[in-house]
């Protein structure tokens, strides 16, 4: 079991959460951790120890990445992912995960909305719209985006 504060998570399918690992491992030195057997699951590891936070890829669809406890004990969690409007709006956005429907949806169980931590959404959504302002990014929105996806039956908050 892996302890930290944070527990940044991405999906080795999605290019965007790929990217924005890349870019993290770029800003701040992570040290690549070497596990004996990496799980069929877990595919990479890497470890900050300024922000005691873990940087992890997995194989599975993001929202399906619902398995995290099993390796980690983390404050919360931070899930790494590309986003799609219906309306094609770009944007760059956080949330929570749930699904209010009576269907399991998407990674998520019927009715079930997952733990939040909102200072964390805050600070993260904060932290985005200051350096979209500083890099002058005017074709992206920073918005929060509504619940409508999973995992939601992590025992720890997450945000996307």
């Amino acid at each position: 079991m892996y302890k930290a504060k944070y527990l940044l998570v991405y999906s080795i399918q999605d290019p965007a959460g790929i990217n924005i690992a890349e870019n993290l491992r770029n800003l701040e030195y992570f040290d690549k951790i070497h596990v004996e057997k990496i799980n069929s699951r877990l595919v990479g590891l890497f470890y900050n120890s300024n922000y005691d936070s873990y940087l992890a890829s997995f194989k599975d669809d993001i929202v399906f990445i619902d398995y995290v406890d099993q390796y980690f004990d983390a404050e919360y969690y931070i899930y790494l992912s590309r986003h799609s409007s219906i309306k094609r709006i770009k944007s760059l956005t956080v949330h929570f995960t749930g699904n209010l429907s009576n269907e399991k949806l998407y990674g998520a169980n019927p009715r079930e909305l997952s733990k939040t931590y909102p200072p964390l959404a805050k600070a993260i959504i904060a932290h985005i719209s200051k350096t979209a302002v500083e890099r002058h990014v005017k074709e992206y929105e920073v918005v929060y985006e509504a619940t409508h996806h999973g995992p939601t039956n992590l025992s720890k908050p997450l945000v996307f």
